[in-house]
């Protein structure tokens, strides 16, 4: 971590077709050795397969398999007393959709399907509830989250007792 003043957060310019800056990032991510066009055609194929397919607004499509793959909740190791405990954090906004874009693209190259195009569309129009692995890593986080809701990051030195035992143990 730098010691100097806080890096500065770069805009992103909006993608050329949809005007959307959600798709530019996807794009930049799904991009390999600095390909941009490459990535834009296998995005672009894959929306007009979405469209096809649902019936829908592809646009709409995507950004709601995004929004359904956003974490909520993450675990941070802590160290207390010799101890390591969980502790639940709450994922910041910016590292939300990373982590989403991130995890679609990964279990999209993990399917079985022909094209990336095909996969990536498959990924986005998979319903959470049936299939697709990055809703399950989203709803992990989300379940652990239910299971740990009374739980609040600033009651963890309440939650930590003093006499050595925990309510996490």
């Amino acid at each position: 971590m730098s010691r100097r003043k806080k890096a500065i957060k770069r805009k992103l310019l909006p993608d050329p077709k949809f005007n959307n800056v959600l798709a530019a990032r996807f794009i930049n991510s799904l991009m390999k050795e600095g390909k941009r066009s490459v990535a834009e055609r296998i995005f672009y194929h894959a929306i007009d397969l979405v469209e096809e397919r649902a019936g829908q607004n592809a646009i709409d499509v995507f950004q709601k398999a995004l929004e359904n793959t956003k974490p909520i909740v993450m675990v941070k190791s802590r160290r207390v007393g010799g101890q390591t405990y969980q502790v639940p954090v709450e994922v910041r906004p910016d590292e939300r959709t990373a982590r989403s874009i991130r995890w679609l693209i990964r279990f999209a190259r993990e399917r079985s399907e022909r094209t990336m195009a095909e996969r990536l569309a498959n990924e986005f129009i998979a319903d959470p509830r049936v299939k697709g692995a990055p809703f399950a890593c989203a709803t992990m986080s989300t379940a652990w989250q239910r299971r740990t809701k009374p739980l609040l990051i600033t009651d963890f030195k309440e939650a930590t007792r003093g006499n050595g035992t925990s309510i996490f143990a």
